[in-house]
């Protein structure tokens, strides 16, 4: 299990996410769900099961699109409405990564995991597209938020979720600062998309008409590897390095950058916690690292 954490209060005496939260517990008793639960054979008072997660999901975006509220609403929605099916994959990967310990998986356990993929990659970039566009709102209300309504489909692991959803969050977190530093520099990128995501690429850099994936980590530990020890990177003043994902194509090659910052720079925010002029600083450097690493690159 994850490192446990100390999330503070929640900036709301009720819920962070009110409006959201009245959406999503209206799911369960419109008509149109329970026919959906019904029609799938799914048991409509086992809110336990991944079928009824996923139906929660599939129900949630068909319904968001017939209301009329915000884009901020939309999103919280949308986030709520996938909590649950996110957690439920992460307990069968992880079932299955510790059967991988034991024994070999068969060729059908392994496309069922790989199936999950997409929608991973899809959830964690929602999460960070929701931070990027909100930088003023905390960890801990988007955490309550996912955890609350989490809670009936994990009965007794409250804070077993907060800690899986924490994890997820950090991640989509640095990638969403790192878009925001981005932002200041002449640099030009794009997000990228789901399946950029699974090739590896959390965001995309251009350059020449070219495009280059980047996959943002949030340890300095991850690039130290792929150089061959930290001493490398201290001499040469880097923290990115290229990994070529499949022999000498270079569409294929990913860009590993440590933008430089970590959870300590953060706090409980969206962005950085520290004075305006040090933010420059720490996009001068993104944009220095990832020059030198576009040039390396031959770009």
């Amino acid at each position: 299990m994850p490192n446990s954490f100390t999330l503070p209060t929640p900036s709301t005496a009720t819920h962070p996410w009110p409006q959201a939260m009245t959406i999503i517990h209206a799911f369960t008793s419109d008509v149109a769900f329970i026919e959906l639960l019904d029609e799938n054979h799914i048991d409509t008072h086992d809110v336990t099961s991944i079928d009824y997660a996923n139906a929660l999901s599939l129900y949630s975006e068909n319904y968001i699109h017939d209301k009329s509220i915000n884009d901020t609403t939309f999103a919280q929605v949308a986030l709520l409405a996938n909590a649950p099916y996110f957690l439920h994959i992460q307990k069968e990967m992880a079932k299955f990564d510790h059967e991988k310990e034991h024994r070999w998986l068969s060729d059908d356990e392994i496309r069922y995991l790989k199936g999950f993929k997409p929608y991973m990659a899809w959830f964690n970039q929602h999460i960070s597209d929701y931070m990027y566009a909100h930088p003023t709102e905390s960890m801990s209300d988007m955490n309550y938020s996912l955890a609350e309504i989490s809670s009936s489909a994990f009965p007794g692991e409250r804070d077993i979720i907060e800690n899986e959803l924490m994890q997820a969050m950090r991640g989509a977190r640095t990638e969403s600062i790192t878009r925001q530093l981005l932002d200041r520099t002449s640099l030009q990128y794009d997000s990228g998309t789901p399946e950029d995501d699974l090739r590896g690429g959390d965001l995309m850099l251009i350059r020449n008409g070219q495009r280059v994936k980047v996959d943002i980590k949030s340890s300095i530990s991850s690039i130290a590897r792929l150089r061959g020890g930290y001493e490398q990177i201290d001499r040469q003043h880097i923290s990115f390095g290229i990994s070529h994902k499949h022999g000498t194509n270079k569409s294929d090659d990913v860009i590993e950058l440590f933008p430089g910052f970590d959870r300590y720079d953060l706090g409980d925010s969206f962005s950085l916690n520290v004075p305006e002029s040090d933010v420059q600083q720490h996009a001068d450097y993104v944009a220095e690292q990832l020059h030198l690493a576009l040039d390396q690159h031959g770009i």
